[in-house]
């Protein structure tokens, strides 16, 4: 007899039959074979008998109930089983929704760096581990500055994390879409039970806005600090005088968005003819609008409007030229972002402070809360005021549409900020008339 048949011992079971191999070492391995559509299906079954005889038993059972799956589809099942599983990482799915959704967003850089801090908070954990808890921590931490963010330089408030959790949430959708079956923690299911009565929600901002006079308003926007230069000015004059998101209004003007009149020009009515800022790449729908422009803020961005070529391609390019722009090291243009402004508007409420103690603590986009202020002050109706404060139109909008000659109105009846060069010659031509009466007399 050959080498193999003296080796292999073959024993016959009621569940089937058990194939004994015993190897040169003198280790035994018991191998389970079962009749599968005709044919005998071997597998290895461990190195005992009573190992080989229970796994023989589990086999021939999922034959009878049709259940049983051959050794090599199993491995296949298996091995498609851990890279779908591999899948289900929160690095690999949240790269695979930024390549592929990415693209759709108006602002792709946010969602990187969105993902960036996601990926720092939840690690490589897999999507089907995370839930409710999770996501909590994630934004205590976020907000505490604490855990994985502790090493940032910036604090963040309430706001980013919940942008980030509405992230998260797209990417589990994302994922289910594609055939995970998941359960999306930052969803929370309705109860079917009856709803309790609870006190209305109202929201609290966690800073107030500082809303000065006018004479604190009119010093800063003629403050001289240094790296405080024109175009500063220029920017913090056209937030007072328009009421501009800092960096979704602003900072996205290009200079086709301005239209400046001549200064000799008047109008028919003996008024000044006011130019127009169009604001075309708001972060809301209804902030798309335009405003007229208040002739101090006209006077103060003038500078920075380049002459419109002629030529229809260089018109093109002019059009989207930033209005606020630096030039980089390689002469390229770039636009301000919230670093290009953030010092100077700080060095501004400094050097005011000692003589207007109301500014402290303001900061840029208070002049969005001045502006509606004034607004409010001069009995402008409020349809007009969310119109020009880019607000979600009300009910009251359907019966109030006001034209550009009521939209210039409630534009002049903005105060001009008494600034300390005008107060000087306030003062000086007082003490003229006084000089005058007395020769009169």
């Amino acid at each position: 007899m050959s080498m193999e048949a003296t080796d292999r011992e073959w024993t016959r079971h009621a569940a089937g039959i058990l194939s004994k191999i015993r190897k040169r070492d003198g280790k035994r391995i018991y191998f389970a074979q079962v009749t599968w559509k005709g044919k005998r299906r071997t597998e290895a079954a461990g190195r005992t008998e009573r190992q080989a005889t229970k796994l023989l038993g589990t086999r021939q059972t999922e034959v009878d109930n049709k259940t049983y799956i051959p050794p090599k589809e199993r491995k296949k099942l298996e091995r498609k089983a851990s890279t779908d599983r591999e899948s289900l990482r929160f690095g690999r799915a949240a790269d695979s929704f930024v390549e592929r959704c990415g693209k759709e967003y108006s602002r792709p850089l946010d969602i990187k760096s969105m993902v960036k801090h996601l990926k720092l908070g939840f690690g490589e954990r897999y999507l089907d581990e995370i839930n409710r808890a999770d996501v909590a921590a994630y934004v205590e931490a976020r907000q505490s500055h604490g855990g994985p963010f502790r090493k940032l330089k910036r604090r963040t408030g309430l706001r980013s994390p919940q942008r980030e959790v509405a992230l998260l949430s797209q990417v589990f959708g994302f994922m289910q879409d594609a055939g995970a079956e998941i359960e999306n923690p930052c969803l929370r299911q309705r109860g079917r039970g009856r709803a309790k009565k609870s006190k209305a929600f109202t929201y609290t901002p966690e800073r107030e806005a500082v809303v000065p006079s006018d004479e604190t308003i009119g010093a800063i926007l003629v403050a001289m600090a240094p790296r405080l230069t024109c175009d500063h000015r220029a920017l913090f004059t056209l937030a007072y005088y328009t009421g501009g998101r800092p960096e979704s209004d602003l900072l996205r003007l290009r200079q086709g968005d301005v239209e400046i009149p001549d200064e000799n020009v008047v109008g028919l009515d003996s008024k000044p003819v006011l130019g127009w800022v169009h604001f075309r790449r708001p972060k809301t729908p209804a902030g798309n609008r335009s405003i007229p422009l208040h002739p101090e803020a006209a006077k103060a961005i003038r500078a920075l409007v380049l002459p419109e070529p002629r030529d229809e391609g260089a018109r093109a390019t002019w059009a989207e030229t930033p209005l606020f722009r630096t030039k980089t090291k390689k002469g390229a243009v770039r636009r301000w972002d919230r670093s290009s402004y953030r010092k100077a508007w700080l060095k501004a409420v400094d050097t005011v402070l000692e003589k207007h103690p109301d500014a402290r603590g303001m900061v840029l986009r208070d002049m969005r809360k001045v502006f509606r202020t004034r607004l409010t002050d001069g009995r402008v109706p409020e349809p007009t005021i969310q119109i020009l404060m880019g607000h979600v139109r009300g009910v009251s909008a359907r019966y109030h549409k006001p034209d550009a000659t009521q939209l210039r109105e409630a534009i002049l009846t903005i105060p001009i900020p008494p600034t300390p060069a005008t107060e000087a010659v306030q003062v000086a031509d007082g003490v003229a008339d006084s000089l005058v009466n007395a020769v009169n007399v």
